[in-house]
């Protein structure tokens, strides 16, 4: 099976900046904006739509896939549709439609790893979790549960880490044994410790095209 990996945390930590050292991945960026560094995924789409991500996801050669911005697949599904019919039934699509994704990475080959990368929230009560479109969206889905990893980034002391396990306010975690407690902000590391932790190869010749970035809709996808 894939593995899905959640990133989140908030605007500015460093989560897409953790891939300015990443090789040989494709990037589905779900809103069109600059990468916050040089340089560009081997092939970078941007698209929204969940039924394509998860097409595009069954289709692609790489096995280092990641999704930025994830969490605006929510938030414009839900602009779209939420004068259209019964509203809280939008939210049943919103959740349905973020778990079909996540199960389809899952569904991927062994040595294919998803990243998926979201802003955070804080609540009332100081817990910190990817950020959603609200309660009603919360009480359906637990987005963490559906990850064995679960990196949240965070600057501290001069520096942009991801913290991998849980200090009792928020959802992180990793397998035992996998990761420091806090590691670099630095997804090719990342990547070769999940690969080196499950005995995963990596395949970078499978992801040779020429750099480009595309932007897709669901009409041009079917």
């Amino acid at each position: 099976m894939g593995i899905p990996v959640l990133i989140f945390g908030k605007s500015g930590s460093g989560k897409t900046t953790s891939l300015r050292n990443f090789k040989d991945y494709g990037l589905i960026s779900c809103i069109p904006k600059p990468l916050p560094f040089k340089g560009e995924a081997v092939k970078r789409y941007v698209i929204d739509d969940a039924a394509v991500i998860c097409q595009m996801l069954l289709a692609s050669k790489t096995n280092k896939i990641v999704i930025d911005d994830a969490g605006y697949i929510m938030t414009n599904f839900y602009l779209r549709n939420k004068n259209e019919g019964n509203k809280f039934g939008v939210f049943d699509d919103v959740a349905k439609n973020f778990k079909e994704i996540v199960d389809t990475a899952s569904s991927l080959p062994d040595d294919k790893i998803v990243y998926i990368i979201m802003h955070s929230e804080t609540t009332d009560s100081g817990e910190t979790r990817p950020l959603t479109i609200g309660k009603m969206l919360n009480d359906k889905i637990n987005l963490a549960g559906m990850f064995t990893i679960c990196l949240i980034s965070e600057y501290a002391d001069g520096k942009y880490m991801f913290k991998t396990q849980t200090r009792g306010l928020d959802c992180a975690k990793s397998p035992i044994g996998m990761f420091d407690f806090s590691i670099d902000n630095d997804l090719a590391i990342i990547d070769a410790k999940i690969r080196e932790y499950y005995g995963l190869k990596d395949k970078p010749e499978a992801n040779k095209a020429e750099t480009k970035t595309e932007t897709k809709n669901e009409s041009e996808a079917k």
